[in-house]
């Protein structure tokens, strides 16, 4: 099992070269052999390999659009198949709606990281790879991080459901 300390900055070129051919942020991981947890804390832990990953992606996603351009008179293109790989793999939506659902799943993303994060930390405590000192900063600083999310990210949320919902009810009335 790959843990964050087996990063290596190499690792930023592989998923370039992977997905310029097309292959999915999963399908990286599997080549590297890692989890997606590992994939996720890198890329919000390391600047350059989440820019090296933001720059997979377009060339990704510039693929694709390409696969499908090529084929549009071609009979035999499954064009449903293509247009759900982009929808879910690009975000490519007509309803506004889709859009605030995904934003509000980032969000749910942004908290799986710092729980992944934390059990990380946990599973490096108890393979005896960092000291009990040093588990305690950890948890303590993932914490914080997690106040912080809260207070910047959740509460304005909250204030604004409760905003939405108190003009609802004066309607209502």
């Amino acid at each position: 099992m790959s843990r964050q300390s087996s990063y290596k900055e190499e690792y930023c070129d592989l998923v370039i070269e992977k997905m310029k051919l097309g292959l999915s942020q999963v399908e990286v991981c599997a080549f590297i052999g890692i989890t997606r947890q590992t994939f996720y804390i890198w890329k919000k832990t390391k600047e350059i390999f989440r820019e090296a990953v933001e720059l997979g992606l377009v060339y990704a996603e510039a693929l694709w659009q390409k696969i499908g351009r090529e084929n549009l008179y071609n009979p035999e293109f499954n064009d449903t198949l293509w247009y759900m790989n982009m929808r879910n793999r690009f975000d490519w939506s007509n309803n506004p709606a889709d859009r605030i659902v995904k934003r509000e799943l980032e969000s749910l993303k942004d908290c799986q990281s710092l729980i992944d994060e934390i059990k990380i930390i946990e599973k490096w405590k108890d393979e005896g790879e960092i000291s009990d000192a040093v588990y305690v900063e950890l948890v303590k600083a993932t914490k914080v991080k997690s106040e912080i999310y809260f207070i910047e990210n959740i509460m304005p949320r909250l204030k604004s459901l409760e905003q939405k919902f108190e003009e609802k009810k004066m309607i209502q009335q």
